[in-house]
């Protein structure tokens, strides 16, 4: 076997998961997502065996790292479609500043309801305080667009 330079790597990369069609935007910003991850471990790898990192802990390192890879292909192969992937509810959305006692509630909530739903659905989530003038807050697994156009029509129907 011969070892691969990373550009090597890339273009193979490149090939097999970036579409064709990608705009030059998208293949930089993989390229460069690539090359960040490969630094990333190049830097862990020369820690390894010194006075900052035995030998033994820098091999269970390395398994602890094959073992988020494995468990990432599975979830690749488990939603070849991307569309099919379980998406990671956005950060919350407030009307004021950041309570701390809500954020962790609201992200907490938004990743169980996420993780229940089938493939395919989106999920709005809308917490508010009682009285006029009172704050607002959401979280969801769609994109806010696709949020403002269900609430759009939402309310439209209520209305007729």
């Amino acid at each position: 076997m011969e070892l691969e330079s990373l550009a090597t790597i890339f273009a193979g990369y490149r090939a097999a998961i970036i579409p064709a069609e990608a705009p030059a935007v998208q293949v930089e910003e993989c390229r460069r997502a690539f090359y960040s991850a490969a630094f990333a471990l190049l830097t862990t790898f020369a820690l390894i065996g010194t006075d900052e990192i035995s030998e033994d802990a820098g091999v269970a390192h390395l398994d602890g790292l094959m073992k988020e890879c494995d468990a990432f292909i599975a979830d690749l192969k488990a939603h070849p479609d991307p569309a099919s992937f379980p998406r990671v509810p956005e950060p919350p959305q407030y009307t004021v500043p950041d309570p701390d006692e809500i954020a962790p509630i609201l992200r907490a909530l938004g990743k169980g309801i996420g993780s229940e739903l089938p493939a395919g659905y989106g999920f709005l989530l809308m917490l508010f305080t009682f009285g006029e003038g009172g704050s607002n807050f959401y979280i969801s697994n769609a994109d806010r667009a696709d949020i403002l156009r269900m609430l759009r029509e939402f309310i439209a129907r209520q209305t007729q």
